[in-house]
């Protein structure tokens, strides 16, 4: 084997050695009902573990309620594509400015210490980020990713270092 090949090999076994490493948290998200009426509320709920033999720092947002200000909450119909931002969803996601009445995107993250095992739970309210007033089937999935990096700079040990998902879910809604 040549030495260009040798290397070649050593390389690419200490990527796949690199990304095998897992994340020090899992998330797990559920929700109180697989199935809902078009136009009721749908909250979700995610469990935040640390999954690691150490402790470790996670920033998340004050809010309760507003996971989607410490998550990446995504929802695909069954076509495989993304419903409609609500007003707040855009706002959210850079779309839409605000006028200050629906609400503020603000910097209110605190930093968690999680013990080993010990877990961190939220939850959002589907219906204020998406427009799910079209019955179908929908996926469900959250990740958690690095902060930005201003805020690292800020908290350099929070977790995760590395975008984590959540498990996937599916609703449907159904006409009333």
């Amino acid at each position: 084997m040549s030495v260009l090949a040798a290397s070649f090999l050593l390389l690419v076994s200490a990527s796949v050695a690199q990304n095998s490493t897992k994340a020090p948290i899992s998330i797990t998200l559920s929700t109180p009902h697989s199935q809902y009426p078009v136009g009721q509320q749908i909250e979700i709920d995610i469990i935040l573990e640390n999954t690691s033999d150490k402790e470790i720092s996670v920033l998340q947002d004050n809010a309760r309620s507003k996971a989607e200000l410490s998550y990446e909450i995504d929802v695909l119909n069954g076509t495989g594509r993304r419903p409609p931002y609500s007003r707040w969803g855009k706002i959210l996601h850079g779309q839409d400015p605000g006028d200050g009445t629906i609400g503020d995107v603000s910097d209110s993250h605190q930093i968690h210490h999680l013990q080993p095992h010990e877990t961190l739970s939220d939850s959002a309210v589907l219906t204020t980020i998406y427009d799910l007033s079209s019955p179908g089937q929908y996926v469900i999935q959250v990740t958690k990713t690095s902060p930005p990096s201003a805020v690292k700079k800020r908290f350099p040990d929070t977790e995760p270092d590395k975008p984590v998902t959540s498990n996937a879910i599916k609703i449907t809604i159904a006409k009333p």
